[in-house]
């Protein structure tokens, strides 16, 4: 059963319903190699696999905060191939490290309508694919 994502709040106003909208989700692919866990107030531990280079990977949704989601993110690339993106590149991507409400909405305004970016394999080097960003319509 797949796992959609759930649980990322991006602050950025109006932005964030698009950006979700194309896939992100999916369960966790592969075989795994370690795991890795994470704690949260509101949830004792998720775990993850671990790639060789030591990067989590899996589904957003196992995370019950966005700083306990994966290095490598679950999603389904525009080919239509499950894949996965770094956490910091869909942050960069989609606002989520931007800091004020204020800072959002003009990071907001300064941004394409259209962005995209790298989907790997677990190994979290070999490209198989990309992830469309855009913003809502206004």
């Amino acid at each position: 059963m797949k796992k959609f994502f759930t649980s990322r709040p991006f602050i950025i106003v109006g932005a964030a319903t698009a950006l979700l909208a194309g896939g992100l989700g999916g369960a966790a692919a592969g075989a795994a190699t370690g795991s890795h866990e994470t704690e949260s107030d509101s949830n004792p531990i998720s775990a993850y696999s671990t790639n060789s280079e030591g990067l989590t990977y899996g589904s957003a949704a196992d995370a019950p905060t966005p700083q306990s989601e994966p290095d490598l993110i679950l999603v389904v690339a525009t080919n239509g191939q499950e894949g996965y993106v770094l956490k910091e590149d869909l942050d960069a991507a989609s606002g989520a490290n931007v800091g004020s409400p204020e800072e959002a909405v003009e990071w907001q305004k300064s941004q394409p309508s259209h962005t995209s970016i790298s989907v790997f394999e677990s190994d979290g080097k070999t490209v198989i694919g990309e992830f469309s960003i855009g913003k809502a319509r206004e």
